[in-house]
């Protein structure tokens, strides 16, 4: 569980079988699961080329009083590499790209590691806590575009 400004986020571990590893193993995405105590509701995101009637069919068989309440299709502009780049690009600071760059070039992902934060840190005339600082945001941007819903 992780708190972050007014949100909390949990994870939990399904085990097989349950109606959300059903609907992974047909390539679906979790968008959103509400409940009631008389209902619960999930929302979920599937390629184009998900057998969603072979799904609807196992649901029903697995779960009695399953009802589809919507389909709908959306067409999504494919993402290039370079829009990829230019997206990341402009959510970074100077700062936040040079650092991630630094790291990337010096091997500093590497294992092991053939420079440390500090050297990295001191190439840059910055402080190592400011260098990981730079870092770790930079990596949270770069996870959260490569995994948002407009880069799928």
């Amino acid at each position: 569980m992780a708190e972050q400004d007014e949100e909390t986020l949990f994870e939990f571990v399904l085990p097989a079988g349950t109606l959300v590893s059903t609907m992974s193993d047909y390539g679906g995405k979790t968008q959103e699961i509400s409940a009631t105590p008389d209902e619960s509701r999930v929302l979920v995101e599937f390629p184009q080329e998900a057998d969603v009637r072979g799904l609807i069919e196992r649901l029903k068989d697995s779960y009695s009083g399953t009802e589809l309440l919507a389909y709908r299709h959306r067409e999504r502009p494919a993402k290039t590499k370079q829009d990829f780049i230019e997206s990341l690009t402009d959510s970074l600071t100077e700062r936040q790209l040079a650092s991630l760059q630094k790291a990337y070039v010096s091997g500093f992902f590497d294992w092991p590691r053939p420079v440390t934060g500090e050297e990295l840190a001191e190439s840059m005339r910055i402080s190592r806590s400011t260098f990981h600082e730079h870092l770790r945001a930079a990596e949270r941007k770069l996870c959260a575009e490569f995994f948002s819903d407009e880069s799928a």
